[in-house]
């Protein structure tokens, strides 16, 4: 675990606490005309500290969108505390913030051992993340039953549904991928096939993409599972260019740790980036990784969260996450966990200020709570969903994303 206070000034409370909390005294001063009398006041005491946890992915293939939510979440921890911090709206106490991280792996058993640390050492009452279905939901269970207010940036599964005290910046899966299968039937694709990830979200998402698909009136020709972090995806590539013509347009949800090599094996046979390619739609765009294979990725279509890009709290983030952090990549600030990690902590800050800092104040005022985020606008229903997110679909051209069309949930 580390925490993000060594990058807030002014979060310790010193040893000289004590004198701190002195009445007022008086000082007379003898003088051979008069005696004069001066009050000195101590000064106000500092305030207190309150950990928050957050469970990101530090370690495994996608430990770089770790990294980077520890950037968007520390901009907004600094902010807050530089601007007096927190004021509890029951008691009327200020307090500053630290954030303890911790490892979520994007699996249970790491989550919850980080968890049960935070619970049991650092006494949190709330933390965000983790961004990943497979930890978050037996985390959810946990901070259930034990008044712990957690609050993930982007975990779908439709079974978070079960714990409403369980907040989720992100809409359900299956709102999601009915937005998905409807977005690629209205592009006037009457066929395509499924290429999905084997784990918890993608054996989900791939069934539920072809259920959606079909109601719409499409036709799915085939479905392929894939391991998340597979290295042959020839073998998938090579049946679908066996299909007859016209070939079916391709919808997959390859992470982005393996997005490059998939695109890249497309490529070299014929399935992307060639004019005589079929479309090619992915769950997630990754800057980066189409900016590095800008000739594969030509012409394929992303979705992304219908982002708000012009807000002034947006735009006053995006002014200090490169003051903050000069030497991140460029288009870095614009990145969902990035923005989504910052929104989790305003929604703690927003919280107390309304419900004060306890588990049922916090809770009580997150329901039905909305606000603009930095990411996107954010509704929370008595679900603890977002019902404001939307997405947008996007079209790769020359390294980099142009917006196509909005794609409503």
């Amino acid at each position: 675990m580390k925490t993000a206070g060594g990058v807030a000034a002014g979060l310790a409370v010193g040893g000289a606490a004590g004198w701190l909390s002195r009445s007022p005294e008086i000082v007379t001063t003898p003088s051979s005309a008069v005696t004069s009398t001066v009050t000195v006041t101590a000064p106000a005491p500092a305030p207190e500290v309150l950990k928050i946890g957050f469970i990101e992915i530090m370690s495994g293939a996608d430990s770089a969108m770790g990294q980077r939510a520890t950037e968007g979440a520390t901009v907004a921890l600094e902010d807050i505390n530089g601007s007096g911090g927190i004021v509890d709206g029951v008691t009327g106490k200020r307090y500053t913030i630290d954030i303890v991280w911790g490892d979520g792996g994007c699996d249970a058993t790491t989550g919850l051992s980080s968890l049960r640390k935070m619970i049991d050492i650092d006494k949190i009452k709330f933390f965000g993340g983790p961004p990943c279905s497979s930890a978050a939901v037996p985390m959810a269970s946990v901070c259930d039953s034990e008044k712990i207010v957690m609050f993930s940036p982007s975990a779908t599964s439709p079974k978070l549904k079960e714990f409403p005290n369980t907040f989720k910046l992100f809409p359900m899966q299956d709102v999601v991928d009915r937005a998905f299968a409807k977005a690629v039937f209205n592009d006037g694709n009457g066929h395509i096939v499924i290429i999905y990830q084997t784990d918890e979200v993608g054996s989900f998402l791939g069934p539920d993409v072809k259920k959606n698909f079909e109601e719409a009136g499409g036709t799915v020709d085939a479905m392929f599972g894939v391991e998340p972090l597979s290295t042959d995806y020839r073998t998938v590539i090579t049946k679908i260019l066996a299909m007859p013509d016209p070939k079916p347009a391709v919808f997959h949800s390859i992470i982005e740790a393996a997005m490059n090599l998939f695109y890249k094996q497309a490529y070299e046979l014929g399935l992307a980036g060639h004019p005589e390619s079929p479309p090619i739609y992915g769950t997630g765009a990754y800057p980066a990784a189409i900016a590095a294979n800008p000739e594969a990725t030509e012409g394929s279509y992303f979705f992304l969260p219908a982002y708000s890009n012009e807000t002034w709290q947006y735009l006053r983030f995006s002014e200090l996450f490169k003051k903050r952090w000069p030497n991140a990549l460029e288009g870095e600030v614009l990145l969902e966990e990035v923005r989504s990690a910052h929104d989790v902590i305003t929604g703690f800050k927003l919280a107390v200020e309304k419900g004060g800092y306890t588990y049922d104040g916090m809770v009580n005022a997150l329901h039905g709570m909305a606000w603009q985020g930095v990411a996107y606008p954010i509704q929370l229903d008595d679900k603890g969903t977002n019902q404001r997110c939307a997405m947008d679909e996007m079209i790769a051209k020359n390294g980099k994303l142009v917006f196509v069309k909005h794609a409503p949930l």
